[in-house]
């Protein structure tokens, strides 16, 4: 009898194994994903995703990328059969139109962009596999999207004209995973120093160089792909008024369309390296107000997101913000005031005690006046950081000052971190005064 009570026993635990097995196998197989087996890739975007003008660009780049990288796999827009879906969520409004993180807190004004987090979050459904990307912003789904080709699939976006693209067989990610990105700066790009004959600065100054327009829309989307939302350029004295506004305005059109912040630097009258002067301070009439008035009138006609100005002659030259500082004040209220810009001041790394024409007294009356729609930049040189602690530079035995220089400003306006991005002759060295090279640039 207990043996026939175990052998009971025995079979009805089989017959419940069996039940199990029966009613499992076919959830466990319709969760199944074999990247093996998957032909088609397709990204799935909502229409408020497709009418904006900074995703849709993004999507349509995108979409030609994992084409060159997965030549064996079908890659298509909103095909919902596919076997691996990208899906963009919907943007809220209020999110994209709403304060930043980065502004809370601050008690100046501040030049908003949207906050830019996004969200990766992998699964299998139904033997498909759906990636979905969430992020508060237009923008962040843009990030979102190159993060996804540049952090996971091996794209590499190291020049504006050379992308290494992978060459995948197979999709190579993890059915399941979660992947997020903050960024620690809400603005983050690069200073094109046109002053210097470097790549980009006869195309910015030159709409008639050749490729001028289509080499800078590279540049544009080489920032976009690695993230990037801004770019600023010098622009220099003997550009063709007339041609190159247009010009401007068209990368500036499609700088937007990337999602990417466009300034120009200009001077009040430096006389240093070509650089675009907005007023001749031998030029006595016009007076310099309508001097002013004039050239912003002109400038103005490009949609800017910032204005940087340097108020200085040029390195070791007077400063004209202290020696003119009614014509300076009137420039800095025409810009944040009439045209409502941001205006960026610039700092330089040479010391007082080297400059004749600076003084402790005009210093402190520059540190301690009163700003509005303004921030600054705080310069570092060459290769060295803000905080090592030997920076032989300019007569310097470091760059901390301007850390330091920093903190303090950052409490009363906003403040960038401008370090060096071309210094083309690499060190203090001797050269010619005539080389090769830079006799028919100078």
């Amino acid at each position: 009898m207990k043996t026939f009570k175990n052998s009971f026993i025995l079979q009805a635990k089989a017959l419940i194994i069996f039940i199990l097995f029966i009613l499992i196998i076919p959830v466990t197989a319709s969760s199944y994903c074999n990247t093996a087996d998957i032909q088609t890739v397709s990204i799935i975007a909502p229409e408020k995703i497709l009418e904006n003008s900074i995703t849709r660009t993004t999507i349509d780049d995108v979409l030609q990328l994992l084409g060159k990288g997965f030549i064996n796999l079908a890659i298509s827009l909103n095909n919902r059969d596919a076997g691996i879906q990208i899906i963009l969520g919907n943007v809220n409004p209020d999110n994209q139109a709403g304060s930043s993180r980065f502004i809370r807190g601050r008690k100046y004004d501040y030049l908003r962009y949207p906050d830019h987090e996004y969200q990766w979050d992998s699964s299998c459904k139904d033997g498909t596999i759906v990636l979905r990307l969430s992020s508060p912003s237009f923008e962040g789904m843009s990030f979102g999207l190159y993060g996804l080709l540049q952090e996971k699939l091996g794209f590499r976006f190291y020049h504006p004209k050379r992308t290494i693209i992978p060459h995948h067989q197979d999709w190579p990610l993890p059915v399941s995973f979660q992947w997020k990105a903050f960024p620690r700066f809400d603005k983050k790009g690069f200073h094109i120093h046109s002053l210097h004959p470097i790549e980009l600065s006869r195309q910015l100054n030159d709409p008639g160089y050749p490729n001028a327009l289509s080499d800078i829309k590279q540049y544009i989307d080489w920032l976009a792909r690695n993230q990037q939302n801004l770019f600023q350029f010098f622009l220099l004295r003997d550009i063709d008024r007339k041609l190159w506004i247009a010009h401007a305005a068209k990368f500036v059109a499609y700088a937007h369309k990337r999602g990417i912040l466009t300034g120009v630097e200009i001077s009040l009258s430096m006389l240093q390296q070509k650089a675009f002067q907005t007023i001749k301070v031998l030029k006595f009439f016009p007076s310099y107000r309508k001097q002013i008035d004039a050239t912003l009138a002109w400038l103005f006609r490009v949609p800017w997101d910032f204005v940087t100005v340097d108020f200085t002659m040029g390195e070791y030259l007077p400063d004209l913000a202290t020696l003119m500082p009614e014509t300076k004040k009137y420039m800095v209220k025409q810009v944040t005031e009439k045209y409502g810009t941001k205006l960026m001041f610039t700092t330089h790394v040479i010391p007082k005690k080297a400059n004749p024409f600076s003084s402790k007294k005009t210093q402190k009356e520059r540190e301690t006046e009163p700003v509005g729609k303004t921030g600054i930049l705080i310069h570092t040189v060459m290769f060295y950081s803000i905080d090592e602690p030997n920076a032989p530079v300019y007569g310097n035995k470091n760059q901390r000052f301007m850390l330091r220089k920093a903190i303090e400003e950052n409490k009363r306006q906003e403040v960038w971190y401008w370090p060096e991005s071309a210094y083309w002759v690499t060190f203090d060295n001797s050269v010619p005064l005539f080389t090769p090279v830079s006799a028919p640039l100078s």
